[in-house]
């Protein structure tokens, strides 16, 4: 997870998708005017706001709740 700044924080991973392809995954969250906006983009079919971004997100939140997950690092994969 990459924070760019105190308006934009960058989520980048490597998901496996179906029939073991891996597909590239990231999800910007935009922070401003007292509303949070979400975008996602993906290599797999659909492309965007699909099953690998909430897989990423939900693996992101499980790393969260451990004592070695570094907010720094720009790539997660799994």
């Amino acid at each position: 997870m990459n924070s760019i700044g105190r308006e934009l924080v960058h989520i980048h991973g490597v998901v496996l998708g179906n029939y073991r392809a891996d597909y590239e995954t990231d999800i910007e969250f935009h922070l401003g005017g007292g509303r949070i906006r979400f975008f996602t983009e993906c290599t797999c079919p659909v492309g965007y706001q699909c099953k690998h971004a909430a897989a990423l997100l939900f693996q992101c939140q499980a790393l969260r709740s451990t004592d070695d997950f570094d907010s720094e690092a720009a790539d997660i994969d799994f």
